[in-house]
């Protein structure tokens, strides 16, 4: 799965935000620091789902049909989007 980060140059400053997942959106004066800032804005919604989603149905919730429950989908896609940005190696070492 590709994911497709978008920058725009407003005024001053850059705004950057990810097109396929709502809320993932950040500014920057630079453009690689909105760029930072976008893959920390990615990184902290990721964290925030999965938060939410072992809140609300526990963390060994079960499955009652073959299609995949949503945090198993959140949790692919996630994944993906970070081995993407290139920070999934750097998480998993900490």
């Amino acid at each position: 799965m590709k994911i497709t980060a978008s920058y725009k140059k407003v005024g001053k400053w850059y705004a950057g935000w990810i097109d396929e997942i709502p809320g993932v959106n950040t500014q920057g004066r630079t453009l690689v620091s909105c760029k930072k800032n976008l893959r920390e804005a990615l990184k902290l919604v990721i964290e925030t789902n999965k938060m939410l989603t072992e809140k609300n149905f526990g963390k060994q919730a079960k499955q009652t049909s073959s299609v995949p429950r949503h945090n198993e989908i959140n949790k692919f896609t996630a994944e993906n989007i970070l081995k993407d940005i290139g920070i999934w190696d750097r998480l998993n070492k900490q």
